[in-house]
């Protein structure tokens, strides 16, 4: 119970600086995916491992999973933004949907973590209208392990 609390708070923590480096211009740029802009080679991909399905306006995102013990975790805020619709990781690859629940702007979170250990975030910004998510943009991405030797 205790380490789940402990895990629960670093995610919040970290979700919140993301959020505070989004909003005094640090966390990349709204809009667009330019990987000069990128803290790691992994965000130099940044527009390759998301996309929206113009029809259904389903956000689906593929990031690789290949830390043993280690999984993908999603967290949409405002709450009632995006819902997660499936997920699976399947060769390597978490492959995750999501549907819009509201009109509106928020941020999906996604978080690598095994236990109390916290290997990667990455945040999107999404735009949501008549029940479809409308636009999606890379908007951070930080790198747990970058100081490991």
């Amino acid at each position: 119970m205790k380490n789940n609390t402990v895990r629960k708070i670093t995610a919040l923590l970290l979700a919140l600086g993301c959020t505070l480096a989004w909003l005094t211009g640090c966390g990349g740029s709204r809009g667009t995916d330019d990987p000069s802009s990128a803290e790691s080679p992994a965000a130099a991909q940044a527009g390759t491992w998301y996309e929206i399905d113009e029809g259904s306006g389903v956000l689906t995102v593929r990031l690789p999973d290949e830390a043993p013990g280690f999984t993908w975790s999603a967290a949409a805020d405002p709450a009632d933004t995006l819902e997660l619709l499936t997920q699976e990781t399947a060769d390597g690859v978490f492959v995750a949907s999501f549907r819009a629940l509201n009109d509106g702007e928020g941020q999906l979170t996604l978080h690598y973590a095994k236990d109390d250990e916290l290997r990667e975030i990455r945040v999107l910004w999404a735009v949501c209208k008549d029940g479809k998510v409308v636009e999606a943009a890379f908007d951070g991405q930080m790198d747990m392990t970058a100081g490991e030797q």
